[in-house]
């Protein structure tokens, strides 16, 4: 028997432990109990001292992710424990390799693991446990996977039941499905109304609002939810299994999904009643998969001028070589006339520049500084006599190391073409081949060295002719620009005009109460000191007979790619467009077609419904006179109005704010003092004397964003967030208990 080899042998009396237990699932709060209390009293029979209670719910793969796991691990790094004690070796992994570096870190810090099932774990028990809870889920899995292929292959339903089904036991075998007559009539509902035509949008919102029922899990319809229905074979009588394979990956420590070939999909017929023949399925089919999106037959425009150069001053930032990462501005809508931009991050709550600025005013302002430098190139050559006397100095410095590196190049060719020689000669290859090759890479980066020292003492100047030329472009695209805000037109002209900009910031301002913006352009150098745009992409190419350019040429293009100057700020005039009066000629349009609707309607659908009367107006339009007359109407969540007059009759009560929502679930999750799941939730709203829904595509998908918004409030519990608990009544939390 093998010795046992430990980091200490202290007794238990005032030896100081700390506790760990861990449960896959919160269904299990229990057994956690029953772990740590037995941990307890051992400790205690012995008059131990107990310095800390640890413990996890979730997967034992996980250790990242565990909280408890790593604040056990603190507190072994800081050597404030002697035994580490747990209910047995799997309860702190399921990973061999991460067993055994967790043994060989608390061997090194001085602290002993504890089996309560085996004693002290050494090393060689460490590597004999480890295996078992590693082989034992494997071999559990390949079991379990094996008997639902037998399943399938029977005909037999696995899983939850889809809707218009039940599944029942015959014969002592489970997983036949029985018609539920009253859910059956929905779904031949849906595959009747599809190949009639309707769209998914149009069948979830007839089943929330005409029809009145419920989706499979209890909340409202939505496109997917019908989509899955429409796509499901099980209602043809077939049973299709094995489509996907989930796995844990080993570096993200997450089940990770991934489709399996075809041919290894487990076909059978099944032995229940189809719901929809299979000429209907079939054409439900091709139906789908001619709406799916990116099928359409539009070809790719164009790329409008400044698309990816605009940029927030706030969060974009720029990297060592001067480019800017992130903080694009991109369009978020306008007043259908003009384009607005706001900074992407802001769209996604990440940056608090929530300025939005006309498009067209942007370029105005881009261009007039474009043009005034253009047609005023006193700045441009101050700036290029600057680096030119940079880079005479720069040669000066550094005339000694480029002559002994021209130097060392040349005799590192001479020594790797004697060294060719000898193995032409009949000596050996594979000593001189390994010569031959440090030399070749020696050289390889003398060279790129020697090509980084010519660019940095390279001398530029201005070429008035194309200074001209450019500026006259840039009027011209001004003349675009002010006469089509929307689109600028002339791709030609943007190419160009492009090539001179690096990119944009526009920087919000504020005056006497007035919002104003003002541009900072960083300009590229190259276009102007070359006088061409293609250098550098002829360069590319290669050379060859018709080659015109001289490698002087192509090193000064070269540098001058890396150059870049900033254009001194340029004023945008901030003037907002005058509105035009319509908004109250469209009130009575407005309350008409919401009169005629028992429930909201979005400001895009009402201004559908009004393209039906022949009246046209735009969804900014319709949306601001909504917004501004709040004792007519009222609005609800995600854009949703309705009279007032009939929201005061209205026998279901929807919640106009998200604050409602954030209020009503602390009220809800109060009153059950434990975790809940958002549909729980939700069915609470629906109880009398609340009575309250949220309004939207998807209850769920809603209330799951409000709660995960805000964390200050609520905390999920369990596997991909399943369950949710208020943070002050958390009661899930690893707890540190600390004696004295």
């Amino acid at each position: 028997m093998s010795k046992l080899e430990v980091a200490h042998n202290k007794p238990w009396e005032q030896a100081r432990f700390g506790l760990y237990g861990r449960v896959s699932t919160p269904e299990q709060k229990d057994a956690l109990e029953a772990q740590m209390s037995d941990l307890r009293t051992r400790v205690l029979a012995k008059n131990g001292v107990i310095v800390a209670e640890l413990s996890d719910v979730g997967t034992g793969r996980r250790s990242k992710q565990r909280r408890g796991y790593q604040q056990l691990y603190q507190l072994i790094e800081k050597r404030e424990i002697d035994y580490l004690l747990t209910r047995d070796l799997s309860r702190l992994s399921r990973d061999l390799s991460n067993l055994d570096q967790t043994w060989r870190f608390c061997h090194q810090n001085g602290v002993v693991i504890f089996d309560t099932q085996v004693g002290v774990v050494n090393e060689l028990y460490c590597w004999a446990l480890g295996l078992v809870a590693k082989l034992m889920p494997s071999i559990g899995a390949e079991q379990v996977r094996t008997s639902l292929a037998v399943k399938a292959r029977k005909g037999l339903h696995l899983g939850r039941p889809p809707l218009g089904y039940e599944c029942v036991e015959v014969a002592g075998e489970k997983g036949h499905l029985k018609v539920v007559d009253e859910d059956a009539k929905i779904v031949k509902r849906i595959f009747a109304r599809a190949l009639a035509g309707w769209s998914l949008r149009g069948q979830a919102r007839a089943l929330n609002f005409e029809d009145g029922v419920k989706s499979p899990r209890g909340s409202r319809w939505s496109s997917e939810a019908v989509r899955y229905i429409l796509s499901n074979p099980v209602y043809r009588s077939t049973i299709l299994w094995g489509r996907t394979k989930t796995y844990f990956h080993a570096i993200s420590e997450a089940f990770q999904r991934e489709d399996r070939p075809e041919a290894e999909w487990i076909r059978s017929l099944g032995s229940h009643e189809p719901l929809a023949t299979e000429a209907d399925f079939d054409s439900v089919q091709a139906i789908l998969a001619g709406n799916k999106s990116g099928t359409t037959n539009k070809k790719r425009g164009p790329a409008v001028f400044l698309s990816s150069l605009i940029k927030c001053p706030k969060c974009g930032r720029p990297d060592e070589h001067g480019h800017v990462h992130g903080g694009s501005m991109s369009v978020v809508g306008g007043d259908g006339r003009r384009l607005r931009m706001r900074c992407i991050n802001a769209n996604a709550g990440k940056c608090d520049n929530n300025r939005t600025f006309y498009r067209d005013h942007i370029l105005q302002a881009v261009l007039q500084g474009l043009i005034d430098h253009l047609r005023s190139p006193e700045a441009l050559t101050m700036f290029i006599e600057a680096q030119n006397t940079a880079s005479k100095r720069r040669l000066e410095e550094i005339g000694t190391s480029r002559r002994k590196t021209e130097k060392r190049i040349k005799t590192l060719d001479t020594e790797i073409k004697r060294l060719t020689d000898h193995i032409a000669k009949g000596l050996s290859a594979t000593a001189l081949g390994d010569g031959i090759k440090l030399r070749e890479t020696e050289t390889r980066e003398l060279i790129a060295r020697l090509e980084d020292i010519e660019n940095s003492s390279v001398t530029f100047e201005l070429k008035p002719p194309s200074l001209a030329e450019y500026a006259d472009m840039a009027e011209r695209m001004m003349a675009n620009v002010s006469t089509n805000s929307k689109d600028p037109g002339d791709v030609e002209l943007s190419e160009h005009l492009e090539a001179l900009v690096k990119h944009v910031y526009v920087h919000p301002l504020v005056e006497n109460g007035k919002k104003t913006f003002e541009v900072e352009v960083f300009g590229k150098l190259a276009t102007l000191v070359t006088g061409s745009l293609s250098y550098r992409a002829q360069h590319c190419k290669g050379k060859s007979g018709k080659d015109i350019l001289t490698q002087d040429t192509i090193t000064v293009a070269r540098a001058a790619q890396k150059l870049v100057m900033a254009l001194p700020r340029k004023r945008g005039s901030g003037r907002k467009p005058p509105r035009k009066q319509v908004l109250r000629r469209l009130e009575p349009d407005l309350a008409r077609i919401l009169s005629r609707s028992a429930v909201p309607l979005t400001a895009s659908g009402i201004v559908s419904k009004l393209a039906e009367e022949g009246i046209q107006r735009t969804v900014t339009a319709v949306h601001n006179a909504l917004d501004r007359r709040p004792e007519t109407f009222v609005r609800i969540r995600k854009n949703g109005f309705m009279l007032r007059s009939r929201w005061a009759r209205q026998s279901v009560r929807y919640f106009t704010r998200t604050a409602e929502i954030v209020a009503m679930a602390r009220e809800v999750l109060e009153e059950s003092r434990k975790p809940m799941q958002p549909d729980e939730i939700i069915g609470r709203f629906h109880e009398e004397p609340r009575s309250r829904r949220i309004y939207g595509d998807d209850e769920l998908a809603i209330l799951r964003t409000v709660l995960s918004k805000h964390a200050d409030d609520f905390e999920a519990k369990g596997r991909q967030h399943a369950r949710w608990i208020l943070r002050a009544s958390s009661d899930f939390e690893p707890s540190t208990a600390l004696a004295a």
